[in-house]
């Protein structure tokens, strides 16, 4: 997982493996918004584990798809409010 800062309030996730895929986050005021959640729940803890050191995760958290297929709907589950 490879992690860059976008402006002040983002973070840009890529993961290489098992192909190229990107999830992105921005720190709002009052929200955590998350595009694509990759596969599956352990990549997305580890996302949540890097948020929760920046002190990101505070907020409620809304997670958007930017389409349906698996690579950016699995980790999903980790948020049982989706």
């Amino acid at each position: 997982m490879k992690v860059q800062k976008v402006g002040s309030r983002g973070y840009l996730f890529t993961f290489d493996e098992p192909y190229k895929t990107n999830l992105y986050v921005i720190n709002a005021t009052h929200h955590l918004f998350i595009c694509d959640t990759f596969l599956g729940p352990d990549p997305i803890k580890d996302v949540m584990k890097f948020l929760d050191k920046e002190k990101c995760t505070t907020k409620p958290v809304v997670v958007f798809n930017s389409h349906h297929d698996y690579d950016h709907i699995w980790g999903d589950q980790l948020f049982p409010s989706t």
